[in-house]
């Protein structure tokens, strides 16, 4: 029992390591050692503590290798878990971009809506109300706040 305990132990701190060393891929924008990274990290815990983080990230390097559907089942993972709700507004905005991208446009305004109205205040949100067919729109909530910024 105490070598299976600390063969876990083991194995999540490797694990950890190497989300850190995918989080540092992403920043130097070597999706697809960040993509590697993520998934032997995921292998050996898949249930960590950063795997929301992980999931997302790893959606943002599949998606700029041009992996959209695999992509978008990272991007949904990182939803399943406590995620913070600007992550979750980037997440379903991503998938938004993926069916867009396939052609899938009814897929594509479900989930702009929805980045409306997980986070209306959201930079994103402004950008998902745009990509929306009028009357598709939540209703309600608050508007995001109109900036000057070019996006």
């Amino acid at each position: 029992e105490l070598l299976r305990e600390r063969a876990e132990s083991i194995q999540s701190v490797v694990a950890e390591r190497e989300f850190q060393n995918g989080m540092k891929e992403v920043k130097a924008r070597q999706w697809e050692a960040a993509a590697k990274n993520f998934a032997d990290a995921a292998k050996k815990a898949p249930r960590a503590k950063w795997a929301a983080e992980m999931n997302f990230h790893w959606g943002l390097a599949l998606w700029e290798l041009g992996r959209q559907d695999e992509s978008t089942q990272r991007f949904e993972q990182s939803m399943t878990t406590d995620a913070p709700q600007d992550q979750k507004a980037k997440a379903l905005f991503f998938i938004a971009r993926n069916y867009e991208s396939t052609g899938r446009m009814t897929k594509a305004q479900e989930f702009y809506s929805q980045v409306v109205s997980v986070h209306p205040r959201h930079p994103l949100a402004r950008l998902a109300k745009s990509k929306l067919r009028p009357g598709l729109a939540p209703r309600g909530g608050t508007q995001p706040k109109p900036t000057t910024r070019n996006e």
